[in-house]
């Protein structure tokens, strides 16, 4: 969803260096997308949008088309403005859904007192990924089944770091939390208690409308908060972040802090690092991302190695009994 809502915004960019107001947008309903625009929104801030499969020519003119862009220009006024206006066209029962959470949990509290909006992404679930990409060889699918024991994407961890920039904030901030991952929710409300909440969802299915429905009321109400708490590389935090204009601290190791950001404790970060050591989340990481694919896909050693192998290794292993076979005196 958030990169079909980049496209269009960057369709605006590009129809206002030709001197346009308007565009034309393809929608293909498919199993990625189970939802139309009509599904989501009322209508384009100006244009129209058209359902049908996406001419591999007209795709290969928008690539060429943003390979002249400057590389920040999602950062521009321009597109925030054109994100900011697409998603206040919202379908009537989204907007409903978006206003009465808001005005039950945010307030009539301005944005800059209002809530701070977390994010954790979570590993889609197998049958997800099986029903997105059908077509992907039965390794990676089998792969992806074992991912299960990993509750978490690998951008998302560790839980630390989300602690630490909460821990930064003052005390009396209040954090909504949007993530599809019930371990990552409980374990932030155990440290947090009563300052976090979030809303209750009915589907965890991005494969149906109603999944692509809830996930686009939690956007519209991060992109309401004060500031956003992200997980590295998602375009959902980054989306909700540019809609609302709002600034995003992403969590990385590393992490680049917006001019703009309320408050940072960096003693707090560098306290967060124990991980590496206490938790060993960062080895369990690499470990499960880097090292477990590889070794996978080596190739089987064949049989005869392997007898050989084992009868070298078995004979090193052998030590000599002194004394043995001769009688004792």
């Amino acid at each position: 969803m958030c990169n079909r809502l980049d496209v269009i915004t960057t369709g605006y960019v590009l129809a206002k260096e030709r001197g346009q107001d308007e565009i034309e947008v393809v929608w293909p309903v498919n199993v990625e997308m189970p939802a139309s625009f009509h599904h989501l929104f009322s209508r384009l801030p100006g244009g129209r949008v058209t359902e049908g499969n996406i001419d591999p020519g007209l795709l290969r003119n928008y690539y060429a088309a943003t390979a002249s862009l400057p590389e920040d220009y999602r950062t521009s006024e321009f597109y925030c403005e054109m994100l900011g206006r697409l998603v206040t066209n919202l379908h009537p029962e989204v907007q409903r859904e978006v206003e009465a959470f808001a005005e039950e949990n945010f307030g009539d509290r301005p944005a800059e007192l209002g809530p701070i909006g977390v994010h954790v992404r979570r590993l889609d679930p197998f049958s997800v990924v099986q029903a997105l990409y059908p077509h992907a060889p039965a390794t990676d699918l089998q792969f992806r089944r074992s991912e299960r024991g990993m509750p978490l994407c690998e951008f998302a961890q560790p839980l630390r770091y989300y602690e630490a920039a909460m821990k930064s904030c003052p005390p009396e901030s209040r954090f909504f939390i949007s993530t599809d991952s019930e371990e990552a929710f409980r374990w932030l409300q155990a440290r947090f208690g009563g300052r976090v909440f979030r809303r209750q969802t009915l589907l965890d299915n991005r494969t149906s409308i109603a999944g692509v429905r809830e996930g686009l009321v939690d956007l519209l109400l991060l992109s309401r908060c004060n500031a956003l708490i992200g997980t590295a590389r998602s375009s959902f935090s980054r989306t909700a972040a540019l809609a609302g204009k709002r600034p995003l601290l992403m969590m990385t190791t590393f992490p680049s802090i917006p001019a703009e950001w309320p408050s940072f404790n960096s003693w707090r970060w560098y306290w967060a690092y124990r991980h590496f050591f206490v938790e060993s989340t960062f080895w369990r990481r690499w470990l499960f991302y880097v090292v477990r694919p590889r070794v996978r896909r080596i190739p089987n050693i064949p049989r005869r190695c392997r007898r050989s192998l084992r009868s070298f290794t078995s004979r090193r292993s052998v030590t000599a009994v002194p004394g043995a076979g001769t009688n004792a005196p």
